[in-house]
């Protein structure tokens, strides 16, 4: 799931890039924050990804290196 959101997130994020080059193919301040948020989503959902892979990998991983 954590993966699946990553992966959503980032076709969305392209998407809205390539309607803004198409709809407004100027360069206009307010445009580049809107992609900027919108990367900055990717970013937070894909440290949320990785935080849950810690979650669950780390237990096992921890276990087999020190044999706890």
């Amino acid at each position: 799931l954590a993966i699946g959101g990553v992966m959503t997130a980032e076709l969305l994020n392209t998407s809205i890039e390539l309607l803004v080059s198409v709809v407004h193919p100027q360069h206009h301040p307010r445009i580049g924050q809107a992609l900027d948020i919108a990367a900055g989503a990717v970013l937070v959902i894909s440290l949320a990804a990785a935080a849950v892979g810690l979650i669950v990998l780390l237990p096992p991983l921890y276990g087999r290196l020190f044999g706890v």
